[in-house]
């Protein structure tokens, strides 16, 4: 008989499907979906009733809501984990900080964290957190890519009143999938790029929400090393909300929030071999903008303006603005 921590031949094939249909839709899905996906049929291998998934670089930080994949989660319940890390009571939530000491490690928050159910009661984080939304095991997955400080941080809950334990095999199950989970998260970023319809010269990149690069395109990650950047400056956005940034050379990038990531988009042709300025002349003239406005916008005068447009007249090979905002509004990049 195969003891409780052995996956047996037939467990062991099931899970192969699994990790293979994994990847499969990873290259279907948008990043929600696939991770809904995910979960949704690890439910068949480990039973809990709900769970959390970040990705983005660095544990400096807390988590939010805002980076946050949520599956099955009760309202109110990062809301509230967040408000309980505010408190003077507790400075930090002592699951994460096991977390954060065991990267690449499954582990169950009882026995593992508190050594037993009437021990985690006893705690804080039960009486503000865990009692409120019935919270009564974690089994938790930091997982780091080998020379990488990118982060895929997946903990799935048990819920409801008892002492509702993971057992050693589920431990084993979330060690054995936790790498090929990120691995299919980073395959389902990079499909992203190739799923959306293309326009030549438009490079892309997906941030987290604070602006370090998670995955991007070569040529996007070429013209970021140029600039010495290694990452983005955003501000704070609403989902779907678009704004329009510079790196530091002045060259215009498009940042679009969707869900828990920004997605960065650059435009290079017709830009090819313009200056930073010129470039921006571009962009004001696709938004309509007349020489003063565009003068008061990059804080030139209309003289310098009218100058920029020449050269963009003949670098371009156009003959005069109307031809220049028609070939920049055929390329079809906002």
């Amino acid at each position: 008989m195969p003891q409780d921590t052995e996956l047996t031949h037939e467990q062991q094939v099931q899970l192969s499907h699994y990790i293979a249909s994994v990847y499969r839709q990873a290259g279907q899905l948008d990043a929600d979906a696939f991770r809904q996906y995910c979960l949704s049929e690890l439910q068949q291998f480990i039973q809990f009733e709900s769970g959390v998934w970040f990705y983005r670089k660095g544990v400096e930080e807390s988590f939010t809501r805002a980076e946050t994949y949520l599956f099955n989660i009760p309202a109110g319940f990062m809301e509230n984990y967040n408000r309980l890390l505010s408190t003077e009571m507790l400075n930090e939530d002592p699951v994460a900080k096991y977390a954060v000491e065991h990267i690449n490690q499954s582990f169950r928050m009882i026995p593992e964290v508190f050594s037993s159910w009437d021990t985690y009661i006893q705690e804080l984080v039960y009486q503000i957190h865990g009692k409120k939304f019935e919270l009564n095991n974690t089994l938790t997955t930091i997982y780091q890519c080998d020379g990488q400080d990118k982060l895929n941080v997946i903990s799935l809950y048990r819920m409801g009143y008892g002492n509702y334990t993971f057992s050693a095999q589920d431990k084993i199950i979330k060690q054995l999938v936790s790498p090929h989970l990120a691995e299919a998260m980073t395959m389902n970023i990079l499909s992203s790029f190739s799923r959306q319809q293309h326009h030549q010269g438009v490079y892309r990149a997906i941030t987290d929400i604070r602006g370090n690069i998670l995955e991007a395109e070569t040529a996007f990650l070429a013209m970021l090393q140029r600039t010495g950047q290694d990452k983005i400056t955003l501000p704070a956005m609403l989902e779907g909300e678009v704004v329009i940034l510079a790196l530091e050379d002045g060259t215009p990038i498009k940042a679009i929030k969707r869900h828990t990531f920004v997605e960065l988009q650059l435009e290079t042709i017709p830009f090819a071999g313009l200056s930073p300025q010129q470039i921006r002349v571009c962009h004001f003239l696709k938004q309509g903008l007349s020489d003063k406005s565009i003068a008061q916008h990059m804080n030139i005068s209309p003289f310098t303006v009218s100058n920029h447009l020449k050269k963009l007249y003949q670098h371009l090979g156009t003959k005069n603005r109307l031809s220049t905002v028609a070939l920049l509004l055929s390329k079809d990049v906002n």
